[in-house]
């Protein structure tokens, strides 16, 4: 168990997008604000009740947030079933109704297979694990801007204690433009 209450997660691979690291805390007041709403819906278990969630109750959050629902089997998948407006714009397109695998199809092979294999490993270590994650990493924008990145992905369950759905939000250093607020 962790200081969060639920288990540790596996080690991820830090490979080189800029940098990619897993910190135990959240890194921003947005994915901080989200893991405590999450917290306070979690009662005495390590994960919230999917039913306990709802994104409206934390309106400012809303256009950085996701909600990915796990399909097990092998290989587990992720199917993004909520995609806010300032992820949509920051990644470049709606994944809503979109599995994981299936993200970028614009992009050049060798960044689409880093992305999605980066995103993959991020979900896999939050369902395996069954803890939240946190993420900080660099990211250079095509007008050559350089960003930091913090998500946070926090498992949520339908009942029975397994992972079913991934609460997400993404957000930079530079904040979140007025108008998605």
């Amino acid at each position: 168990m962790n200081s969060f209450g639920a288990r540790a997660n596996p080690k991820l691979v830090n490979e080189p997008l800029n940098s990619w690291q897993t910190p135990s805390r959240p890194t921003h007041k947005h994915t901080e604000a989200l893991f405590k709403y999450w917290t306070s819906k979690r009662g005495d278990t390590a994960i919230p009740l999917r039913s306990a969630i709802d994104p409206i109750e934390v309106p400012r959050l809303l256009p950085m947030i996701s909600l990915l629902e796990v399909e097990g089997g092998q290989p587990t998948r992720f199917k993004v079933r909520l995609f806010g407006t300032f992820v949509t714009d920051f990644v470049g397109e709606n994944r809503t109704g979109r599995y994981l695998d299936d993200f970028g199809k614009d992009l050049g092979t060798n960044v689409r297979t880093e992305i999605i294999d980066r995103w993959q490993q991020a979900c896999q270590a939050v369902y395996d694990g069954e803890s939240p994650l946190f993420i900080c990493a660099q990211r250079t924008t095509p007008q050559k801007e350089h960003q930091t990145l913090h998500a946070t992905a926090l498992p949520l369950t339908k009942a029975s204690g397994s992972v079913d759905y991934i609460l997400g939000l993404i957000t930079t250093d530079s904040g979140v433009p007025s108008q998605y607020l």
